[in-house]
């Protein structure tokens, strides 16, 4: 990840997208603030490490947990729905993946208060 260094993300999450993902993790707040400003408001991990206290190499491996359980939850269909692979214009898939994202956190909700 040492890409990432002092430049923004090409990793991008929508706030749903990061919730989701990080809803099972436990980690500091601060630490959780650091890698929401990289990975859903695309700022730059050398001033997020600047203004947070945090190492560069800290923000950047939870970073790393937070984008791969967020690649797990994508790959995995919650039970009962159905899965497809469809062809769409880019500002159309984006809707779709956000409404996917979205209904995936409430389901989620859901889940945690039966």
């Amino acid at each position: 990840m040492s890409e990432m260094m002092g430049r923004k993300s090409a990793r991008r999450m929508t706030r749903a997208e990061f919730e989701l993902a990080t809803s099972h993790m436990t980690m500091a707040d601060s630490l959780k603030i650091a890698a929401y400003m990289f990975l859903v408001e695309n700022i730059k991990l050398s001033e997020i490490a600047e203004s947070s206290g945090h190492k560069q190499q800290s923000i950047q491996r939870k970073v790393r947990a937070i984008w791969l359980s967020h690649q797990s939850s994508a790959d995995t269909a919650p039970e009962g729905w159905v899965t497809e692979e469809v062809s769409l214009p880019p500002e159309e898939m984006k809707f779709v993946q956000k409404l996917s994202s979205d209904l995936r956190v409430i389901l989620r909700a859901k889940n945690e208060n039966n």
